[in-house]
């Protein structure tokens, strides 16, 4: 009877441990701060620095390690590139329907929120800032000279093994179906590879072991000032853009930072961020004031924003299917051979 008794006070006495640990779990789990995961040195620390008291950020160090981590840490909001966003599950992502941010976008932007290939349906990122990718040219006036040729200088005999190329092969791809010959021409084009690697590139350039980068405009308009044996050009051909966006994890029961991402797209931050070359998606002439105020040539400002005629033969990584993947593998590999 005893050993009964004592039984059931072990039990009831478990029972309401139990209790109070799982009602400590939910008020921890409201009480936990929000976490921006996002890629180091892709979010400006002018706007970063404001995010509520209630949030912390989270870097790591590129956007292929958001990937990675993306689930397993828990975060309530995920910033990184377009292109490694497009390897997300859907499933596991919450959509942006219905958020009033999306109203607010240039109509070019407007394809990058459904940047899922097998969720296209939804609008399931956020893209925040934009830039188009350059001809970077170091030490070379007789190429800027041809600047009419467009991409087409790539193909200069006297720069081969010279141009650091980034390390995504669908650039160079989108560069070769630009110029006359198309994919034709990726095999010359390879010829003129010295790295695939812009950020350690980027001392390749600086040091004079390559003549060309091709670099985003938000990191070119940051070497010019310092460096004029640079020559930051954008052909007339257009050119691929490269994007940021935010994702919302599903498994993320927190209110989005509203507040905090409109800060980045409203004066006095707007100001900063743009002199900074992180020019976020917005009609042009929305940011105009802004542009206008920057104490830079027009030339260097038509880099980071293009006009119009310009912009509209620029373009975006698309969502592929795992067909098309495999036939862009191919096209890469033959071009090796």
């Amino acid at each position: 009877m005893n050993s009964s008794l004592l039984s059931r006070r072990q039990l009831l006495k478990t029972s309401t441990l139990g209790s109070l640990a799982l009602l400590s779990g939910c008020e921890y789990s409201k009480l936990r701060r929000s976490t921006l995961l996002y890629s180091r040195g892709s979010l400006p620390y002018q706007w970063r620095k404001l995010l509520p008291s209630h949030w912390r950020s989270n870097s790591v160090a590129n956007s292929g390690e958001i990937v990675n981590q993306a689930i397993s840490t828990h975060p309530d909001l995920i910033q990184l590139s377009d292109a490694w966003a497009q390897l997300l599950d859907p499933n596991d992502l919450d959509s942006w329907d219905g958020v009033p941010l999306l109203r607010e976008l240039a109509l070019f932007a407007k394809p990058i929120t459904h940047i899922l290939k097998q969720d296209i349906c939804r609008e399931i990122a956020l893209p925040i800032a934009f830039s188009p990718w350059l001809l970077v040219i170091c030490n070379r006036p007789d190429l800027v000279a041809r600047f009419s040729e467009g991409w087409h200088l790539l193909l200069d005999p006297t720069i081969r093994g010279k141009v650091v190329f980034p390390s995504s092969p669908r650039v160079l791809i989108d560069i070769a179906q630009r110029m006359e010959g198309g994919l034709k021409m990726l095999p010359n084009l390879r010829r003129s590879v010295l790295s695939f690697d812009r950020h350690y590139g980027l001392n390749l350039l600086l040091n004079g072991d390559a003549e060309i980068s091709i670099l985003p405009a938000r990191q070119a308009i940051q070497l010019l000032p310092e460096h004029p044996h640079l020559k930051g050009l954008l052909p007339k051909e257009g050119t691929l853009l490269t994007w940021d966006v935010m994702v919302r994890p599903s498994q993320s029961q927190k209110s989005l930072p509203i507040d905090w991402i409109k800060a980045a797209w409203e004066r006095p931050l707007l100001d900063q961020l743009i002199a900074s070359g992180w020019v976020p998606p917005l009609p042009l002439a929305r940011l105009q004031g802004v542009l206008n105020k920057l104490e830079l040539p027009d030339e260097w400002i038509e880099l980071l924003y293009p006009e119009e005629s310009l912009l509209n033969k620029c373009s975006s990584l698309l969502p592929l299917d795992i067909s098309e993947r495999k036939k862009l593998q191919d096209i890469w590999t033959k071009s090796m051979i």
